[in-house]
């Protein structure tokens, strides 16, 4: 059987963050992928386009603004919808949104519920692949 499971690249250069994201969305049935900055991020993007990707803002090599705008650029990745994970200090321009795929903007501290859920959402009913009872 194939599975339609939907893959989740997730960018944090905070190890504990993909892990702990990876963690809560595989056990929700995501295929994760994770890379520890943009640059990583948009190679693995490009080699493999993922369903969903949720980036940190703040990134050493590549911030996840910039990550948003090369996948945007580029069309294997430009249809690819980015969540932003960051601080409650750092706003967005709203027209530097405009110029990429970023479709939420989640505040950190996060809830790893909620971003699957907003993943689960995004992505639509079948997204992820319940496990066989």
């Amino acid at each position: 059987m194939e599975s339609t499971a939907r893959t989740i690249l997730i960018c944090d250069d905070e190890p504990h963050v993909p892990q702990i994201m990876g963690m809560t969305l595989g056990d929700a049935g995501f295929l994760v992928r994770t890379a520890a900055d943009g640059r990583e991020a948009l190679g693995l993007a490009v080699a493999q386009p993922p369903d969903l990707v949720i980036t940190d803002f703040q990134m050493p090599r590549m911030n996840g603004l910039e990550l948003a705008r090369h996948l945007r650029s580029r069309p294997e990745t430009m249809r690819v919808p980015v969540i932003m994970l960051t601080s409650r200090s750092h706003r967005i321009d709203p027209g530097e949104l405009a110029a990429t795929a970023i479709v939420r903007v989640m505040p950190k501290p996060f809830s790893p519920r909620d971003v699957t859920a907003e993943a689960a959402r995004l992505l639509g009913p079948d997204a992820a692949v319940a496990e066989a009872a």
